[in-house]
């Protein structure tokens, strides 16, 4: 699967005329109407945008207007300013389009993903105020502008307080109390692989999550590629960007492990046809949810941890606790984990 740099993107400016020389013609590179800019730009989806840079080095800018003849004004200004200076240049002065994913599982490979932009405007949801619990997300980006862009967008979420990294040493950035890490695991400046290996030796408690940040939604669809084990991608709203980890009704889980079964839970349950219907030859008909409960029970957890992994109540636990035995025939939790393996 080839890689891409996003953190490479305009260090080289675009190539065409010298400065001095006419613009090439608008229709190499026409103003367009971008979608899924509703939640995060005052214009919304109206607004029309410009692609400046090469083939593998380009963003779409926005023209802030939906009027096409102001809009084209603005876009020969922005080529302009990149010819005569860098793409750099016009990405440090004017707002352009993002698309932010954060990968999830790897069998198969799941992501959320969503539309960002930087330099935002009023239109900007504010960041939540009140007292409500929050877990610190620490956002590992060598690019400054992207890493800024990145910790803007999340501080929007509530329950979500980002705590913007560089490439400090690993113990440092625990120090900083991060509870999730997201790295940009298509950075060519990072090491995700033996990053995420560090982290876990110095915060063994603490999830690590690769994400990155591409022009447009269409690079995260190349970007994934294909796979023998198929992939997930699913769009969500910006405030919902981190949704797999369940903070709109349960705290974060106390162990990296018990993340992951609630993470992998969220996105079983957007195929899930429901509890009352038990896979063909499941062992004891039992439904996939209970054996989730099941394979909870097998840690040890209690019922009110178990209804944290899961995203349910304890009186659901209860009731699913209820059915395991009746199928079963079992009349204790140990029991039941007995029986349940050696099926």
């Amino acid at each position: 699967m080839s890689l891409t740099e996003p953190s490479n993107h305009g260090k080289s400016p675009i190539k065409g005329s010298a400065p001095g020389e006419p613009l090439p013609p608008l229709s190499l590179s026409p103003v367009v109407r971008r979608k899924y800019l509703g939640p995060i730009r005052q214009l919304g989806d109206r607004e029309l945008a410009v692609r400046l840079g090469e083939r593998g080095q380009s963003w779409f800018f926005l023209l802030g207007t939906d009027k096409p003849s102001i809009a084209a004004r603005r876009a020969s200004e922005l080529a302009r300013l990149a010819e005569e200076s860098s793409l750099n240049t016009v990405a440090a002065r004017y707002s352009r389009e993002l698309t932010m994913s954060v990968y999830w599982l790897d069998r198969p490979q799941s992501c959320t993903y969503t539309t960002l932009c930087t330099h935002p405007d009023k239109h900007a949801p504010p960041v939540p105020t009140g007292d409500i619990p929050r877990i610190k997300v620490g956002v590992l980006e060598p690019d400054l502008a992207l890493r800024q862009a990145a910790c803007f967008w999340l501080a929007r979420i509530p329950g979500v307080t980002p705590i913007s990294l560089s490439q400090a040493p690993v113990v440092d950035q625990h120090r900083a109390g991060v509870q999730v890490l997201l790295v940009n695991a298509y950075s060519p400046a990072l090491n995700f692989a033996a990053l995420r290996e560090a982290w876990r030796r110095t915060a063994p408690g603490v999830p690590v999550f690769g994400y990155s940040i591409l022009p447009s939604s269409d690079d995260v669809f190349i970007q994934m590629g294909g796979g023998q084990e198929g992939y997930y991608l699913r769009r969500r709203h910006p405030l919902d960007l981190l949704e797999p980890l369940g903070l709109s009704h349960e705290p974060l889980p106390h162990s990296r492990e018990l993340l992951h079964l609630r993470v992998r839970r969220y996105f079983q349950n957007l195929f899930a046809t429901g509890d009352d219907a038990a896979p063909a030859g499941s062992p004891y008909q039992l439904t996939p949810r209970e054996t989730d409960v099941l394979g909870c029970l097998q840690k040890g957890l209690h019922d009110k941890e178990i209804a944290s992994v899961l995203g349910i109540s304890p009186q659901t636990v209860h009731t699913h606790l209820k059915r395991i035995f009746e199928k079963l025939g079992a009349h204790t939790r140990t029991e039941a984990v007995m029986k349940f393996l050696q099926k």
